[in-house]
């Protein structure tokens, strides 16, 4: 594997109350290239041509699925979505886009509980859509290391976006296969194989249907250079390895690419601050550095702190945290206010990436 190769994934849940009752599948899409700074410039030079195109307004060629539904009139959305896409399937550097997608007939899905030695049942309808698509964007990269680990073009560095739940067998071993583990929160707003998943996945929910692995391939496989595969994971050995097995949950802490800069909304909602512009230039610099984007969680995140780390007071009582960078040494972390963390950010951001 090329060093300056990566595979990333996102993931999308779908239900069918009308045609189906109680039916949900669950669909992954994993994003392969052969070298990610040529897919990040190819990339950015796409979307700053959509982004004009459209009037969408973002301070960054950085976009989301719901960017296109919420900047972008209705009557304009559905084919601003697939000249958007379609465009992104065309870079040339894409490898592999390799999905999954899980649907189970009715039967009942056996799990531990909280209680030891013991276990609980659930119907596979709430299996998928409540334990399952919790960490459903590993399924795509986990199925595409297994069946080509040890291909001399396989790619080992591997990136999601944020998830959660408890362990699988799939999950450890992703993590015994890959190289790199990167779980990067607010993943498809900083990095571009991140927001390219999503978008992607977006465009299947809007097009295909029945949302399954025959029709999702015969519908993307003449529009990209890339190798389509699509695969159905949903019995066997597949699915006992996709149930949790113990009660732990995840550790994505542990995998966070660093530097992170962290942000601390005191009593600010969470959706006013990802609307900030300033939370766009974080995420921007965090791309640039490599690192992530991610809500401050105290309790759990000052044993994180990298020495390279930055902490965003948005509510501006930026004194109450003072002390991790006074009297830290080895791990000491800068902090900000929102408005001394935008300069921060802009002075490293380099001006083609701002609009």
């Amino acid at each position: 594997m090329s060093s300056d190769g990566i595979i990333a994934a996102d993931a999308t849940k779908n239900e069918f109350h009308k045609q189906h009752p109680h039916g949900v599948n669950v669909v992954s899409v994993a994003i392969a290239v052969e070298d990610h700074q040529k897919f990040n410039e190819k990339y950015f030079e796409i979307i700053k041509e959509k982004i004009e195109k459209y009037d969408i307004k973002l301070p960054h060629p950085i976009l989301k699925s719901k960017d296109i539904s919420r900047h972008i009139p209705t009557w304009q959305t559905e084919e601003a979505r697939k000249d958007i896409v379609f465009e992104l399937l065309s870079i040339d550097v894409l490898d592999t886009i390799y999905v999954t997608e899980t649907y189970l007939k009715p039967k009942w899905i056996e799990l531990y509980s909280d209680e030891e030695d013991e276990f609980r049942r659930m119907t596979s309808h709430d299996f998928v859509k409540d334990i399952l698509f919790q960490y459903y964007d590993i399924v795509s990269i986990w199925k595409y290391l297994e069946r080509y680990h040890g291909g001399d073009g396989t790619h080992y560095n591997v990136m999601t976006d944020y998830f959660s739940g408890q362990v699988c067998r799939a999950y450890q071993e992703l993590g015994e296969l890959a190289d790199n583990f990167l779980i990067v929160p607010q993943g498809d707003q900083t990095y571009p194989v991140l927001s390219m998943a999503d978008l992607v996945t977006g465009l299947l929910k809007q097009e295909v249907y029945p949302l399954r692995k025959d029709e999702i391939e015969e519908y993307i496989k003449d529009e990209t250079p890339g190798y389509v595969v699509a695969d159905s994971v949903y019995d066997g050995k597949d699915l006992e390895r996709l149930v949790p097995h113990v009660t732990d949950g995840i550790r994505t802490d542990l995998n966070l690419p660093d530097p992170t800069v962290y942000i601390a909304r005191g009593d600010v909602p969470k959706d006013r601050v990802t609307s900030l512009d300033m939370f766009h230039h974080a995420c921007m610099y965090a791309q640039i550095k490599g690192g992530s984007v991610k809500f401050f969680e105290e309790n759990n995140d000052r044993h994180h702190f990298s020495g390279e780390d930055i902490l965003v007071c948005v509510d501006g009582n930026s004194e109450i945290y003072a002390d991790y960078e006074r009297l830290n040494t080895q791990y000491s972390i800068t902090v900000f206010d929102a408005e001394s963390a935008i300069n921060h950010f802009l002075d490293e951001i380099p001006s083609g990436l701002v609009l």
